[in-house]
């Protein structure tokens, strides 16, 4: 959905390993989107089995991160977005 461009940016204010991860997400989406625009279908069972194996590993490996660093990140993408600003001025 965001494109090659909007992994890489963020990549700027997240940890490397929840970009990787949540990457895994995009093959969902865009079956979703496809069914959602009506040029696709939906999948078989074997392929919601799979969707909620890829949900569910996502989800694993991105709350333990997002609980423990989410008030750090929050703060250094303040600083940065404060610094970048100033650069401007």
């Amino acid at each position: 959905l965001f494109g090659a461009m909007g992994y890489i940016r963020s990549m700027r204010y997240f940890d490397t390993l929840l970009i990787s991860v949540a990457t895994l997400g995009e093959p969902v989406a865009a079956e979703l989107t496809a069914f959602a625009f009506g040029v696709g279908a939906l999948p078989g069972l074997l392929g919601w089995v799979g969707n909620l194996l890829v949900a569910g590993g996502t989800l694993a490996v991105i709350y333990p991160s997002s609980t423990t660093t989410a008030k750090e990140q929050s703060k250094g993408c303040l600083q940065e977005v404060e610094s970048d600003a100033n650069e401007f001025v």
